[in-house]
């Protein structure tokens, strides 16, 4: 296990990006600590008397020493810490204080010196400075004399990059060619395990054996139509030819969400400002090379999550023309490639912008008219056959009981809900009126929070169109939810087994609620987000990307699986794709997805 002891203060901060960077080549389990969120205890003399007395008394499971523990226990260390006035931050000295705990991190042999006492082999000390006066001497020498004479640990690496803040300087690439010269090895982070595929024909009994009636197949006329604009009821539809919608969703395969880029919303003390925004959560600048290499491991579909309110100005939401002129670009890159592209507005979800409470509606409704105008627009254009419009993701009342899982009893929900259905007819008739291709495009329509739940009240209404099928569905998927995430309360499970109803109904009972209400009454659904957090678990994920994918094709349901970059286990590392060295380091989690779809295609 990797401690990362994070000192890092601006969510943006150069240094932390650097050192993500270096976690991610590792490609071992991680435990963060970041210590900005750690209330240190006051070093006073009342402390230090109790902390000798634990010490004296050999009680080492004292809750005082749990971070000591935590570090002596850790196989190696990276801190992050900037440069600050000579040395790093005052948190950093703060932690030290407390880990430093004879009998624990070190002991003294009979001359007095001390012998580390650390399981760790190697430290990395990443760091940035705005100047090119670095004196080791200082920050970094200090913690370099404690890791090698105190904690045993004789191998400690430098990592730094200088010079950011002067004038001319071209930070991003000084940060690039730091990160190449340190940590570009080819051969670093490539996952040499394999952990085997399950096989299509062990998939597809896995399915059949929890299974409705057999539901196979992904030819959409099998499927029938309902008219939107009114609450759809499940099992009221009638045969008929094939709508537009599910003749893309069918085509659309596996899609690829190319997360915590577009959508990254830089702390307002960052540097990282209009389009250097897409930086802000420690991802790469998108390339074409990167759109090229995801279609080409076999995804057919690229949903692009962008967020917008922090690219808006004055009373119209003016976007940023700079911002607008990349996220055409990168669609472009993507019809080139051929594939789907799915256009999103994402984390807008702010006072002022996108709230689908009573109180802020007006605003929301604004906002939503004022930016798909402007994004329909610029994007009219572009072929109807490739670009799709998702209306919102997540849209929702944060810190509300019913944030994430609508309560069907709250008439406060049930109004959020209600000017959901609002705002998703604002979205339509903003699309539909700025002509050219956007006057047949297929349209993404969420419910509440994007969840299973809030599409399937019966008060959710897809809006009416002025050009029939053309709506799908979105809805996202993260089941069962105590092993796709990793929770900080109740039970973390690591394990995926094909053959138990334990792991697979979650998944099944979600995936036949979409089916169920509108599937089966000809209107299709595209699970926007699904995945798995990275618990140092790969074989489990492996089979439970599998089975959703074929329980999902079953159904005639495509999914996009949500990529973030991150590599790091026991956080939110959920990365398949390697955006800095653009590769995917382990084939199998996408070959798993892949014959997930075989299974019944």
């Amino acid at each position: 296990m990797i401690l990362f002891i994070n000192a890092c203060v601006r969510k943006g901060s150069r240094t932390g990006r650097l050192a993500h960077r270096l976690l991610h080549s590792l490609r071992e389990p991680v435990t963060e600590l970041k210590l900005e969120d750690i209330d240190f205890p006051k070093t006073d003399e009342e402390f230090l008397n109790k902390r000798d007395r634990l010490i004296a008394e050999k009680q080492f499971d004292a809750d005082e020493f749990r971070l000591a523990r935590q570090f002596a226990d850790a196989d190696r260390i990276v801190i992050a810490a900037p440069f600050w006035d000579l040395s790093f931050p005052a948190a950093l000295k703060a932690y030290f204080e407390q880990i430093n705990v004879l009998g624990i991190t070190f002991v003294y042999t009979p001359e007095g010196i001390p012998k580390g006492l650390c399981k760790a082999d190697k430290l990395y000390y990443v760091t940035t400075a705005g100047g090119t006066f670095f004196p080791e001497e200082f920050g970094y020498g200090y913690v370099k004399a404690l890791a090698q004479n105190f904690y045993g640990i004789r191998e400690v690496s430098l990592i730094k990059a200088l010079g950011l803040d002067i004038d001319g300087a071209d930070p991003e690439g000084i940060l690039k060619a730091c990160g190449d010269e340190y940590i570009s090895d080819p051969n670093i982070g490539i996952d040499d395990k394999r952990y085997g595929v399950p096989e299509v024909d062990e998939l597809r009994a896995a399915v059949l054996k929890n299974s409705e009636p057999d539901l196979t197949g992904s030819d959409p006329s099998v499927l029938c139509t309902v008219d939107a604009g009114s609450s759809v009821q499940a099992g009221t539809g009638e045969q008929s030819t094939p709508t537009p919608a599910q003749i893309m969703a069918a085509d659309m395969g596996l899609g690829f969400n190319l997360g915590n880029s577009f959508d990254a919303v830089a702390h307002p003390g960052s540097h990282l400002k209009g389009v250097d925004s897409e930086l802000a959560w420690f991802n790469p600048k998108t390339t074409k090379e990167m759109i090229a290499a995801i279609k080409k491991e076999g995804f057919k579909t690229l949903r692009l999550p962008v967020s917008w309110h922090n690219h808006v100005t004055g009373p119209e939401d003016t976007i940023d023309p700079a911002w607008m002129a990349r996220i055409r670009e990168v669609v472009d890159w993507c019809i080139a490639e051929d594939l789907y592209v799915i256009l999103n507005t994402h984390h807008d979800i702010h006072e002022g912008f996108l709230l689908p409470d009573n109180a802020h509606i007006a605003r929301s409704e604004e906002f939503m008219h004022n930016v798909w105008k402007q994004i329909a627009r610029e994007m009219s254009d572009v072929s109807s056959n490739r670009l799709l419009f998702e209306s919102m993701n997540e849209i929702r009342v944060p810190h509300a009981a019913y944030e994430w899982t609508p309560d069907y009893n709250d008439p406060e929900c049930c109004d959020a809900m209600e000017n959901v259905n609002r705002l998703n007819r604002v979205f339509l008739d903003t699309v539909r009126a700025s002509g050219g291709e956007n006057a047949e495009r297929i349209l993404v329509i969420p419910g509440y929070s994007t969840s299973t739940e809030g599409a399937c009240w019966d008060g959710f209404r897809l809006p009416e169109d002025t050009v029939p099928g053309r709506l799908i569905v979105a809805a996202h998927i993260y089941s069962p939810a105590h092993f796709t995430f990793y929770l900080k309360e109740g039970a973390n499970i690591t394990e995926f087994d094909l053959n138990s109803r334990e792991s697979t109904d979650p998944v099944d009972e979600r995936l036949m609620k979409l089916y169920n209400r509108f599937v089966a009454n000809g209107i299709p659904v595209n699970i926007d987000e699904f995945g798995t957090v990275d618990k140092n678990n790969d074989a489990d994920r492996i089979r439970c990307l599998a089975y959703t994918l074929a329980k999902a094709t079953q159904l005639h349901i495509r999914c996009c699986y949500w990529d973030n970059g991150v590599f790091i286990s026991y956080g939110n590392g959920m990365a398949v794709f390697d955006r800095n060295r653009c590769i995917f380091p382990n084939p199998e989690p996408v070959e798993a997805m892949l014959r997930g779809i075989r299974a019944f295609e």
